[in-house]
């Protein structure tokens, strides 16, 4: 699993993501990343059932919150091949790293529709400076548990 340091978690985010990588596979998928912070305003793609929980096919490249298979952990290869692309480019490690899960891997990875997780240091980042783009909100759709005052849906 991997996470940023400036999250915020609702009750039972791991099983959400848990249920959605065995809904991945159970449908037929080799699960790639699990996410359940939407950081998209509109789904990239059609919805589907992974154990319960409605989530989208994603190349949602952030490491804001991810749940990975061991076997993806473990395969050093595909870690220094993301590792030297990011050093080669504009690009950090989470994006080239989740896009081989697909390309060299065939892994599939799925966002939630709903978000379990809030982004709370939104506006706070550093990475403009380093010629990266942030995220701009703290989740969209967002479960009540953490919905504040001027979220968006």
């Amino acid at each position: 699993m991997t996470l940023e340091d400036d999250l915020e978690f609702a009750t039972g985010w791991v099983d959400v993501l848990r249920k959605m990588h065995d809904g991945a596979a159970d449908r037929g998928f080799l699960p790639g990343a699990m996410s359940c912070l939407r950081v998209h305003d509109v789904p990239q793609g059609m919805t589907a059932d992974l154990g319960g929980i409605e989530a989208y096919q994603s190349m949602g490249h952030s490491f804001q919150v991810n749940l990975f298979s061991m076997a993806v952990i473990r395969d050093e290869e595909l870690l220094k091949e993301a590792e030297a692309c990011a050093r080669g480019g504009q690009h950090g490690l989470d994006i080239h790293l989740i896009g081989l899960l697909s390309h060299r891997r065939g892994r599939v990875s799925f966002m939630s529709t709903g978000s379990w997780v809030a982004h709370t240091g939104v506006g706070k980042s550093i990475v403009h400076s380093q010629g990266y783009r942030t995220l701009a909100h703290r989740g969209y759709g967002l479960v009540d548990e953490l919905r504040r005052e001027g979220d968006e849906g």
